[in-house]
C-alpha cells in the first residue's frame, strides 16, 4: 500500500498501525519508505488500519490482504486546525555512534540554534576549531567536507569562511567518518565530514562580520530557499587582513665539520597581507520524487603580499664576522573557477538502490612576481624571480547501489580524473645594481604536467545479528607525464594502485561497540614537490622539488571502543600506521659551500602507534563539556641518509565547554596543548592554545554578537625546533602572532517551513 500527501508528493516515514481484526492482541507497527510505501504479505488476513503523519488527519480503514487486489491507495488530508509557532522538541541523542561514524545531531541541540556550523562543529570527538575558525580532526588538517554525501563548491576556496557563514539551522546532523570506504580518493584523506541538511521550504538568510585586534576580517553571506521542486544557495565570503602581519624567527646554523664559515645567524621578520574573495551558487531540482540534479558554479580569487627582511651574521675562520642583509617582496595572486554538476537516480522499486553521476571541473592560475636583495660584506646581488602557472583538473565519476536490502549494500563506482598543469619560471640576476639582469638558465624553467588518475571500485556491506561489516577495493591505475625544458628527458610515471579498505564493528551491549579497521591510504607527489625550480632567495639556504617523486602508500589499522548512553559519550582509539616510502622534506648540508638545501624523496621510514580517547557529557540542557586526546610514539628514519632518524612521543590533548548562561547570553571556550609529531626536519617544543568565546543575543534568535578571546596573556608564542645530524646543527626561535580578540556580528533571517510538518509555523529540529 502507498501513502501520499495532498500535493502527490509520496508520505515518507509516514507511522502506520496494523492490528488483526480477529486478533487484538497481534499488532504491527511500520513505517513508511521513501515513496510512501509499506509491504504486507497477501495472507488474506482482515486489518484494521490507522496511519498518521504530522500535521495530517489521521488516515482509518478497514481492508484484507488480499493478492487479487492491486497496491492500496491513501492519501494524507490537510488538518483544519492550525497551530502557530509550535516547537517539536527532538528526542534524540546529541552525539550517537551507527556502525564507521560518529553523528552530531545539530537538530536535536537547542544551543545549537541561530549559530553558525563553525561554532558547533567542535561539538564532534577529536574535532577543534580555532577563533579564526580553523578546522582540525585530531590535530590534523587532512580530512574533507561534504554535503549531504556530496562534494560542494562551497568549500572549495576557504573551509573555514564558508563554515562560518553556513547556518547551523539548516543542518539536520554532521558525521564524522574517521574510515572512509572504498568509494572515497585514497589521496591522502583521513577523515570525512559530511554535513546532513534538513528538506525544507522558504529562505534563510545569515549574515556574518568579523574583525580582530590583529587587522583580520571577515564576512560572509549564505542565502538559501526551496519552492516546490527548485532550491537555490549563495555564499559570498571574503576575509584577509587589513595591513601585514609580521612574524620573527632566529636560525643558528652551526657546522659540524671544517666549512667555509664557523656559524651563521639569521634574524628574520616576515610579513603577509592576504585577502581572499569568494563567490557560489548552487542550484537544486528534484524532476521528480526519484530523480534529482544539482549544479553548481563557485568563483575565489587570493592575493598575497610578502616583505621578508633578513639580517645575516656570518662567523668566519679567526674569529671575524661578515655582516649583510636580504631583502624580499612578493605578489601572489591565485584567481581560480569551478563548476559542476552531480546527478541522482532513485530505485522505483527499493530507494536504496541509487544511480549517481558527477562533473567537476576547477581550474585556477598563479601569479607570483618576487623581487630579491642579498648584500653581504663580499658581495652584492640582485635578483627579480616571476612564476606564470595554470591547473585545470577534470573529475567525471559514476557510482551505484545496484543490490541492497536491510542485511546487505554493494557499491560500485568508476572514477576519471585528468589533471593539466603548466608553469613558466624565470630567474633574472646581477651583481650590478646598475647593470642589466641576466637569466639564470640553470634555475628557469618552463613545464607541462599530465596527470591521469583512472579509478574503479567495490565495495560490500552487511550486518548480522549485533555485527556490521564492510569490505572494499578500490584499483587506480596513474600515468604522469612532465616536461621541464631544463631537463633533458621527460618525467613519466605508470602505475597501479591496489587499495584495500576493511570496517568491522560489534555491538557489545545495549550502549558500546567496538570496531576494527584497516585502509592503505596513498598519497602522490603534488606539482610543487616535484618542480625542479630552486627557491634561492638566500643563497645559503635553498630549497627545491624532486621530479622523479612517486606515490607513498601508508597502512593503517585502527580500534576503537565506543559507549554513548543518555548524557554520556566516550570513546577510545588504539591506531597504528606503517609507510616504507614516505615522502619527506630532508636536509642536505654541502660543507664547502655551506649551503643547506631542502628537498623531497620517497626516502622515509615511518612506524607511528597512538591511543587516543575522546569524552562528552551533557550536563543539563544549557551546559555540556567534553575532553580528548591522544599519545603517539613515531620512528622516522631516511633511507637515503642513514644518519638522519628520529624518533619520539608526541601528542595533543583538548577540551571543550558550552554553556547558555541565560535567555541570550552564552560561553564557550576550548584549548589544549599540541606536541607535534618528530620529523626529520627537527622536533618542535610544545604549543599551548586556549579560547573563550562569549555572546549576546541582541535581538533573540535574530542578531548575535560575540567577542572572541583567544591566548591573551601574550603577543607572541615563541616555537623553539632543534635539528642535528652529522654534518650541521640548526637552532631555530619562532615567535607566532598569538594573543587575536575577534569581535563578531551574525544576524538571520528568513522563515524556513519544513517539509514534514505542514502545520502553520512549525519548526521542527529532527528532520533526517
Amino acid at each position: 500500500m502507498q501513502f501520499k500527501l495532498e500535493n502527490g508528493q509520496p508520505a515518507e516515514n509516514a507511522s502506520v498501525i496494523l492490528s488483526m481484526i480477529e486478533k487484538k492482541e497481534n499488532r504491527k507497527a511500520l513505517l513508511t519508505d521513501q515513496l510512501g510505501i509499506i509491504r504486507i504479505p497477501a495472507d488474506g488476513i482482515r486489518y484494521r488500519l490507522y496511519a498518521t503523519f504530522m500535521g495530517m488527519e489521521s488516515v482509518v480503514d478497514t481492508l484484507i490482504a488480499d493478492v487479487k487486489k492491486d497496491t492500496l491507495q491513501y492519501t494524507f488530508r490537510q488538518s483544519i486546525t492550525e497551530l502557530a509557532e509550535v516547537l517539536v522538541s527532538s528526542r534524540k541523542k546529541l552525539l550517537e555512534v551507527k556502525d564507521d561514524r560518529f553523528i552530531y545531531n545539530v537538530g536535536a541541540d537547542s544551543m545549537a540554534r541561530s549559530k553558525s556550523l563553525s561554532q558547533v562543529l567542535s561539538n564532534l570527538p577529536f574535532v577543534t576549531v580555532d577563533g579564526a575558525g580553523e578546522v582540525q580532526v585530531a590535530g590534523q588538517t587532512s580530512y574533507r567536507v561534504l554535503m549531504n554525501g556530496k562534494e560542494t563548491a562551497l568549500f572549495v576556496s576557504s573551509i573555514a569562511q564558508a563554515l562560518r557563514s553556513f547556518p547551523a539551522e539548516i543542518v539536520s546532523r554532521i558525521e564524522l567518518i574517521t574510515s572512509p570506504a572504498a568509494r572515497y580518493d585514497a589521496e591522502g584523506i583521513t577523515a570525512i565530514i559530511n554535513i546532513v541538511t534538513k528538506k525544507f521550504g522558504g529562505y534563510k538568510g545569515f549574515q556574518t562580520l568579523y574583525t580582530s585586534n590583529l587587522t583580520h576580517f571577515s564576512t560572509g553571506l549564505t542565502l538559501t530557499g526551496r519552492t516546490g521542486k527548485l532550491g537555490i544557495t549563495l555564499n559570498a565570503t571574503s576575509d584577509g587582513t587589513w595591513k601585514p602581519l609580521t612574524e620573527y624567527r632566529t636560525i643558528v646554523t652551526t657546522p659540524l665539520s671544517a666549512s667555509v664559515y664557523k656559524e651563521r645567524t639569521l634574524n628574520v621578520a616576515d610579513a603577509a597581507k592576504r585577502l581572499t574573495n569568494a563567490a557560489t551558487m548552487e542550484v537544486n531540482f528534484e524532476m521528480d520524487s526519484l530523480h534529482s540534479v544539482i549544479g553548481y558554479i563557485s568563483t575565489d580569487r587570493t592575493s598575497t603580499d610578502n616583505g621578508l627582511q633578513q639580517d645575516v651574521i656570518t662567523q668566519l675562520d679567526g674569529g671575524t664576522y661578515d655582516k649583510g642583509y636580504i631583502t624580499a617582496n612578493g605578489k601572489d595572486r591565485s584567481p581560480g573557477l569551478t563548476a559542476g554538476l552531480d546527478y541522482k537516480q532513485i530505485a522505483k522499486k527499493n530507494p536504496k538502490k541509487e544511480f549517481l553521476f558527477r562533473f567537476n571541473w576547477r581550474g585556477n592560475s598563479n601569479q607570483i612576481n618576487t623581487t630579491n636583495v642579498q648584500k653581504y660584506q663580499t658581495f652584492h646581488k640582485w635578483m627579480i624571480n616571476q612564476s606564470a602557472a595554470r591547473n585545470d583538473e577534470y573529475t567525471f565519476q559514476l557510482d551505484a547501489i545496484p543490490l541492497a536490502s536491510d542485511k546487505y549494500t554493494v557499491e560500485a563506482g568508476v572514477k576519471t580524473i585528468l589533471r593539466r598543469a603548466s608553469a613558466d619560471y624565470t630567474s633574472r640576476f646581477t651583481f650590478d645594481k646598475d647593470s642589466n639582469y641576466i637569466k639564470d638558465s640553470a634555475n628557469s624553467n618552463r613545464f607541462n604536467y599530465e596527470q591521469q588518475v583512472y579509478a574503479a571500485y567495490g565495495t560490500i556491506s552487511a550486518k548480522f545479528g549485533k555485527n556490521s561489516f564492510r569490505i572494499g577495493l578500490r584499483l587506480e591505475r596513474t600515468n604522469i607525464k612532465g616536461m621541464f625544458s631544463n631537463l633533458s628527458a621527460a618525467v613519466q610515471e605508470d602505475y597501479l594502485s591496489l587499495i584495500p579498505n576493511f570496517y568491522w564493528s560489534r555491538k557489545t551491549g545495549q550502549n558500546s561497540s567496538v570496531s576494527l579497521a584497516y585502509n592503505l591510504q596513498l598519497l602522490r607527489p603534488y606539482i610543487t614537490s616535484l618542480n625542479p625550480f630552486v627557491n634561492n632567495i638566500d643563497s645559503f639556504h635553498i630549497s627545491y622539488g624532486n621530479p622523479g617523486l612517486g606515490p607513498q602508500q601508508i597502512h593503517k589499522l585502527v580500534a576503537q571502543l565506543r559507549y554513548n548512553k543518555g548524557n554520556l559519550f566516550f570513546t577510545t582509539t588504539l591506531m597504528g600506521s606503517f609507510s616504507n616510502n614516505q615522502i619527506l622534506s630532508y636536509r642536505l648540508f654541502n660543507a664547502a659551500t655551506g649551503i643547506t638545501a631542502v628537498t623531497f624523496g620517497n626516502a622515509g621510514k615511518e612506524q607511528l602507534i597512538s591511543l587516543g580517547g575522546s569524552i562528552n557529557y551533557q550536563f543539563s540542557k544549557k551546559f555540556k563539556a567534553g575532553l580528548w586526546g591522544d599519545i603517539r610514539y613515531v620512528d622516522i628514519q631516511n633511507r637515503l641518509q642513514k644518519e638522519q632518524h628520529s624518533y619520539g612521543y608526541s601528542g595533543i590533548v583538548g577540551n571543550f565547554f558550552s554553556w547558555d548562561a541565560g535567555n541570550r547570553f552564552s560561553l564557550s571556550g576550548s584549548g589544549g596543548v599540541d606536541v607535534r609529531n618528530v620529523s626529520l626536519l627537527g622536533r618542535r617544543s610544545p604549543y599551548i592554545f586556549y579560547q573563550i568565546n562569549s555572546g549576546y543575543h541582541i535581538i533573540k534568535n535574530k542578531l548575535f554578537a560575540t567577542i572572541n578571546w583567544n591566548n591573551v596573556h601574550s603577543d607572541y608564542f615563541t616555537l623553539r625546533t632543534h635539528f642535528q645530524d652529522n654534518a650541521v646543527r640548526s637552532e631555530t626561535t619562532a615567535k607566532r602572532l598569538y594573543r587575536v580578540i575577534f569581535v563578531g556580528f551574525q544576524y538571520t533571517f528568513g522563515k524556513l517551513r519544513e517539509d514534514v510538518g505542514r502545520k502553520k509555523g512549525i519548526v521542527n529540529d529532527d528532520i533526517l
